[in-house]
């Protein structure tokens, strides 16, 4: 005797999300698209908001640990627990730029018009630009941990 539940196609309702918690997210100012990267599953996640979508999903070996989108939505800067990766967003993937084999980093973020992005690890900040990727300033010897 067949049973039903061999009969009928099981689908998922709506987009995959993350395993576990979002460790950050990040929005961009001239598209509709939103960033997110997970705590447990190392993944980052492109989504539109406007659709209501999962553009696409990108999943790494190690730990993600932050993400910010550039304002014009083209580039990208994901730190990791032993580097941080400067990337460009394509229709359906992150392909890295520029590669700093620098360790520590939890934090990052652009500039509000993109032309430069801080890295953030316990009680400094580093200055980037975002076109010769030369390191510009650093701010040490902060008294408390550099938070968003």
């Amino acid at each position: 005797m067949e049973q039903i539940w061999d009969c009928i196609p099981v689908r998922p309702f709506g987009e995959e999300m993350h395993y576990g918690g979002v460790g950050s997210m990040s929005t961009c100012l001239w598209k509709p698209n939103i960033m997110t990267c997970g705590l447990i599953d190392n993944t980052i996640k492109v989504w539109n908001y406007v659709e209501c979508k999962l553009l696409f999903s990108k999943h790494y070996l190690e730990h993600v640990s932050s993400i910010s989108i550039h304002p014009n939505g083209l580039y990208s800067v994901a730190t990791f627990m032993d580097h941080a990766e400067y990337q460009m967003i394509q229709l359906d993937d992150l392909v890295p730029l520029k590669y700093f084999p620098i360790a520590g980093y939890n934090l990052c973020s652009f500039s509000d018009s993109g032309h430069m992005f801080a890295l953030g690890k316990k009680n400094a900040i580093d200055v980037y630009c975002s076109i010769m990727f030369e390191k510009l300033f650093s701010c040490q010897e902060h008294f408390q941990s550099v938070s968003i």
